[in-house]
């Protein structure tokens, strides 16, 4: 029989577990403006998710899932950097079992997305026992203020211009209710055919989250 973990998390039971260092609460979206979010990133990357696997971490006593990525642009942070792998609270495993997390990070295989990533984490509970034993693991990341800081891209079929999915409300008020909605909602046939004088296209998105920088470092 299946086992179907649900995880119920108190922000308070995890800020005193040892268990949780280095790992980021998933947060209910829509809390953070833009510019804050930018901020609060410290990494922001144009990437492609090339793997996902999820599995036990070292002591059974979680489940996470690993996602890798292959970098297409840097916009903040290292441009050396060329991939990276992302982890994060729930999934399901080989064996059956699953566990979920409420607003954890979600990636498509071959699909493109500008991410808002935290400082790579020197220690974490989300390594599995191959890892912990052997002390050989790539720093992963997290995302920067949970789903806040993931952008879905596509293309508009008319144009061949990348746009991104779910723009932050500040840049479609009208348009869209931003990332407060999910992806499944957004990649509906009625938000495909949205005019796209109202779309936001990647280049102008990178552009902004540009000049936010260069705002906040002038400062």
């Amino acid at each position: 029989m299946t086992v179907i973990k649900r995880l119920v998390v108190l922000f308070c039971v995890l800020g005193s577990s040892p268990l949780w260092s280095g790992f980021v609460m998933a947060q209910p979206p829509g809390e953070t403006k833009f510019f804050d979010l930018v901020g609060a990133a410290h990494t922001v990357v144009v990437a492609t998710c090339n793997t996902t696997e999820s599995q036990w971490n070292y002591d059974h006593s979680i489940i996470f899932t690993k996602y890798s990525f292959t970098v297409e642009q840097v916009v903040k942070g290292d441009k050396a950097l060329q991939t990276f792998d992302l982890r994060h609270l729930g999934g399901q495993t080989d064996d059956g079992q699953a566990m979920y997390v409420s607003h954890a990070p979600q990636f498509t295989i071959g699909k493109p997305y500008v991410l808002f990533l935290s400082a790579p984490m020197k220690t974490s509970a989300l390594i599995n026992k191959e890892e912990h034993v052997s002390g050989d693991w790539r720093q992963p990341r997290t995302m920067a203020r949970a789903t806040q800081g993931l952008f879905a891209l596509t293309k508009d079929e008319k144009t061949g211009k990348t746009y991104v999915v779910n723009p932050p409300r500040e840049f479609a008020p009208k348009a869209s209710k931003g990332y407060a909605q999910s992806l499944a909602e957004l990649n509906t046939e009625k938000r495909q055919q949205q005019p796209s004088s109202a779309r936001l296209f990647l280049d102008d998105f990178v552009a902004r989250i540009e000049q936010v920088i260069q705002e906040g470092t002038s400062k």
